[in-house]
């Protein structure tokens, strides 16, 4: 059976963010001078990102969860004194979005409701930022919010991220409307013809074997 990982995509949406990441540096507080480097930001989203790839998540020790979570929340807590003063700033919104996305997975209370208000001011101050949309609709993907999942699929889409096919066709499947996620499969095939994982379930769909894989969803406020 073809397995249903939505979660992987987090490190190549990470992989692709980081061409986005220069050494800009902003002050976390007023009258403060402390530099902060994006890359400094996505190196700790590259390093919380293995951990959070399917729910629940893994850890080799309660040690290493500890000092991983310690990382994650000094990020999220330096997002959030940047924004104090920049709340506009479309880097450290996707960052702060982004980083609230895999405290979800870590069960950080709030989590998911920050990355869901960083994403959409993002997204309503530059509707047209491809990396937000997808990002977004990813995460969105592992939550019980489907539908919404789906309208920011689509929004990905229309903005030529190919890739967010895929997801869709893992949203509609957890939906349990696999007829919609064949075209959305073939469609990504087009443009990654050699993944493994969509020709298996596209074949098992188009056969009449394929059976839904569990995947754990806990939404907002869970």
């Amino acid at each position: 059976m073809a397995a249903l990982d939505a979660g992987r995509t987090f490190r190549r949406l990470l992989r692709g963010a980081f061409a986005f990441a220069g050494m800009l540096a902003f002050s976390v507080a007023q009258g403060a001078d402390v530099p902060v480097h994006l890359s400094d930001l996505y190196a700790t989203l590259d390093e919380v990102a293995p951990h959070v790839r399917a729910y629940p998540p893994k850890f080799s020790s309660p040690e290493e969860r500890e000092q991983v979570e310690s990382r994650l929340k000094n990020l999220l807590k330096t997002t959030d004194k940047i924004l104090e003063r920049y709340p506009d700033n479309l880097e450290i919104l996707y960052v702060r979005g982004a980083g609230n996305a895999m405290g979800h997975e870590l069960d950080f209370p709030g989590a998911a409701e920050n990355a869901i208000a960083s994403f959409e001011r993002l997204l309503a101050i530059d509707p047209s930022n491809r990396r937000a949309a997808y990002f977004y609709a990813v995460f969105l993907s592992r939550t019980t919010l489907l539908d919404k999942a789906v309208v920011y699929c689509k929004k990905a889409i229309e903005l030529g991220v190919e890739q967010a096919h895929y997801t869709l066709a893992v949203t509609y499947v957890e939906k349990g409307d696999v007829q919609k996620a064949q075209p959305e499969l073939e469609a990504f095939l087009k443009f990654e013809p050699n993944n493994a994982s969509a020709q298996q379930m596209l074949a098992e769909m188009k056969a009449g074997t394929f059976t839904r894989h569990v995947v754990v969803h806990h939404g907002p406020g869970n």
